[in-house]
């Protein structure tokens, strides 16, 4: 049987935890949900989970129980990048031709809290909101997300990739007899 690499693995996973959240941002959309933050906050629970699952699957499925701390942080990283990558693409899709309005509505929020802060100038407040209309379009919102989910979950890999790493038993060989290295008299 031939092994899968660290690309298809990650690619794999990627896929699923893209599609995952794709399907979970329509959701959200469709219930009316997308301006609850706690909700949002799922989003990530998802991805995290996912990319878990896929180191933890590479270490015991792949790598025979063992797994290295840079290669657990490398597939978290991928297997993220491959995800945002999806969601991105979602995004921009979402953005551009399913709900042009929700950026517009967005910003409208974001204003109206800035407003109802009083604590920043009017005119700051235009320039601010000014800067926000050149920056929140479909591309740039669609690149955003790709780096930001990248960052992030490499900052998350860091810490899962901890728990992740086992170190192989060095009591057993690749043909699983334990005898290794004891010779015979």
């Amino acid at each position: 049987m031939k092994k899968e690499t660290i690309l298809q693995h990650t690619m794999n996973w990627g896929a699923i935890a893209g599609v995952s959240l794709v399907l979970f941002n329509l959701l959200l959309y469709f219930s009316n949900l997308m301006e609850n933050k706690f909700v949002g906050i799922l989003n990530w629970g998802i991805l995290i989970t996912i990319t878990v699952l896929a180191a933890r699957k590479y270490r015991d499925d792949i790598q025979d129980g063992s797994m290295s701390y840079g290669k657990a942080l490398k597939i978290t990283v991928l297997t993220s990048l491959f995800a945002s990558m999806i969601l991105g693409l979602y995004m921009f899709i979402f953005y551009k031709f399913i709900d042009p309005t929700a950026i517009q509505r967005a910003l409208d929020m974001i204003e109206q809290a800035m407003l109802q802060d009083n604590k920043i100038p009017e005119e700051q407040i235009e320039m601010m909101m000014e800067m926000n209309y050149k920056v929140m379009t479909p591309p740039i919102l669609a690149i955003s997300t790709i780096f930001s989910y990248v960052f992030i979950m490499t900052i998350v890999g860091l810490i899962t990739s901890i728990f992740l790493k086992r170190s192989a038993d060095p009591f057993q060989n690749p043909q699983g007899n334990g005898m290794n290295n004891i010779t015979k008299f």
